[in-house]
């Protein structure tokens, strides 16, 4: 569909009107505002290189999943446990420079270590952007490191064969089909960016009865599209709400991938607190606050068994840890929304967060009061229990920073 021939609709969305999208078109002087700017490149866009192949391995047939790569591996009889590594994330936050408080985006926490490639980075800004960066004519367009704990905490508890590795791309290719070969899923850090069919899948997955373990925060937030035949490409189009650098003006806030909508999954009918009961609420670099268990969770015999052998069978609460923020509770979190389930600790039993924690916009009416760690209920971090009605579990942490404490023997 070239720009200059657009009829205001897009083939193929489910959504519109006789199976087609009415889009409104503005009218504005500025060109970053009308469709027809959308063909052009912007003088920062990179996609593939083409770089010539410096060398080529061949995997061998017996190799075990690990960190070094992800792959599908269409085998007999997986383990019963999967790590759901959030690629889609690892792209968003690809060339992340967000730390440089010269940049007009940017937010920065005090301490950063720099090392060669922070100091690469700040010399040549023509190395590439992230989505959360804006293109030099102005317009609008790290997690990684934490999942290296899930990796070891699995090797701990269960050992190297058995748990799988499996990725958003995977799950954007191959959907429920790929899940269901397992009872455990367990979601990485900050599975911020889902495609429809990633949620559809988790959908299916539960209403199966699958079971479901998330230690992180921020998730499933972004309306993501995804390029199976380009898999390094991810499309997010930011639109009036949510925590984010840039919004699209109206016109611009179409995924050009799939002619979905973009923006937040709440907006819409999708909010994360559907599927898994508790959603993003606040965020901060500031330091943390522990999670004190509730009273309610010692007294349920079903959840006995979260304490045992982790040093907290009398403990009041989940300590705080010196890894990144301090805390288990920090950076983005999450609280519970839904009522059917237990919340077996919260972070306000543990002093609560600083007014350096802020609400996401969208958890906030007008005018913006009451938005801060100390005035505001709703900021806070729910690790949360569930039983469905297929008979899955869920056991969901609502802090990014949660993940690093896996890499600890005690919490």
């Amino acid at each position: 569909m070239k720009p200059d021939t657009f009829n205001g609709k897009i083939d193929g969305f489910k959504n519109g009107i006789n199976s087609k999208a009415n889009i409104t078109m503005p009218q504005y002087l500025d060109p970053r505002f009308t469709w027809l700017w959308c063909n052009a490149f912007h003088d920062d866009d990179l996609d593939d290189t083409a770089w010539e192949t410096s060398f080529e391995l061949q995997v061998p047939p017996g190799l075990r999943l690990g960190m070094l790569w992800s792959a599908y591996l269409n085998i007999t009889k997986p383990p019963l446990v999967a790590l759901i590594m959030p690629t889609f994330t690892y792209l968003a936050y690809a060339n992340e420079r967000l730390y440089d408080e010269t940049r007009e985006i940017h937010f920065a926490a005090e301490k950063v270590k720099q090392d060669r490639y922070f100091d690469t980075l700040k010399e040549r800004a023509d190395l590439s952007i992230l989505l959360y960066d804006g293109h030099s004519n102005g317009s609008g367009l790290r997690g990684f490191m934490t999942d290296f704990w899930y990796i070891g905490f699995l090797e701990r508890e269960i050992g190297s064969r058995g748990y799988n590795l499996i990725t958003d791309h995977d799950i954007s290719e191959y959907g429920a089909p790929l899940l269901k070969r397992y009872k455990v899923l367990l979601s990485g850090s900050r599975p911020e960016y889902p495609t429809y069919n990633i949620l559809n899948s988790y959908a299916s997955f539960l209403e199966d009865g699958g079971h479901f373990v998330y230690l992180g925060g921020n998730r499933y937030y972004w309306m993501t599209a995804y390029d199976p035949s380009r898999s390094h490409r991810i499309e997010v189009r930011r639109t009036d709400q949510g925590c984010r650098t840039i919004s699209l003006p109206a016109g611009n806030r179409h995924h050009s991938l799939t002619g979905e909508i973009g923006g937040l999954w709440r907006t819409r009918g999708r909010p994360p607190t559907q599927l898994f009961g508790i959603g993003s609420c606040a965020m901060s670099v500031a330091d943390g606050v522990g999670y004190g268990i509730t009273e309610e969770t010692r007294s349920d015999a079903r959840l006995a068994f979260l304490f045992y052998g982790a040093g907290l069978e009398t403990a009041k609460n989940i300590r705080d840890l010196r890894l990144v923020q301090g805390t288990a509770s920090g950076d983005e979190i999450d609280r519970l929304d839904y009522g059917n389930a237990v919340i077996i600790a919260a972070s306000r039993l543990a002093g609560g967060h600083s007014d350096e924690f802020l609400m996401f916009n969208e958890e906030s009416m007008f005018p913006m009061t009451n938005a801060t760690g100390t005035t505001s209920d709703k900021i806070r971090s729910d690790l949360v229990f569930y039983q469905t009605a297929a008979g899955g579990r869920g056991l969901l942490g609502g802090s990014h920073e949660l993940g690093w404490c896996l890499g600890m023997d005690e919490l």
